[in-house]
């Protein structure tokens, strides 16, 4: 590495700050005032803003660069994954039709959340140490596309 370049962050750490950052959105919607509509809007829309860039990119080149992985246990746990981002995309368009101020919204909203920390606790265990089977110079070359294609779809989350 040259003195003046930024090291590269790996693709799991970049993927555990968002995880870290919903987790945080999450907890500031749970102890927003009910009464506050606009802000548990913007929160929501932050936080469909930040789920939907974060599971691009995941799907896009985390678990395809994990896919090249051949072993049967890492397709499974790949399609696992898939499968709960396939049902979190599910719940945030069902909340986008319904009012922060409506009871079935609070209810969705705490569904997404469980669900999410429990894939993200589970990619944490066991998808993210796979990374490590792959290459040096392919993790480096993931970890810069996964920063540089989050960069691209949402310049202000990056």
């Amino acid at each position: 590495m040259k003195p003046h370049e930024v090291p590269v962050r790996t693709a799991p750490s970049l993927l555990r700050a968002d995880h870290r950052h919903l987790r945080t959105l999450f907890l500031r919607y749970q102890r927003s005032d009910p009464g506050d509509v606009e802000g548990r809007s913007e929160l929501f829309k932050q936080l469909k803003a930040e789920l939907t860039v974060h599971t691009r990119i995941e799907e896009e080149i985390f678990y395809a660069a994990l896919r090249s992985i051949p072993a049967d246990p890492v397709q499974v746990l790949v399609r696992e994954a898939e499968e709960e981002h396939r049902i979190a995309k599910t719940l945030l368009e069902e909340l986008v039709h319904l009012g922060v101020f409506e009871a079935a919204f609070d209810a969705k909203m705490e569904a997404l959340k469980e669900r999410i920390l429990k894939h993200t606790k589970a990619e944490e265990s066991e998808l993210f140490p796979l990374f490590s089977e792959l290459g040096r110079d392919r993790r480096k070359d993931i970890s810069e596309r996964l920063a540089a294609r989050k960069k691209e779809l949402a310049p202000e989350l990056a």
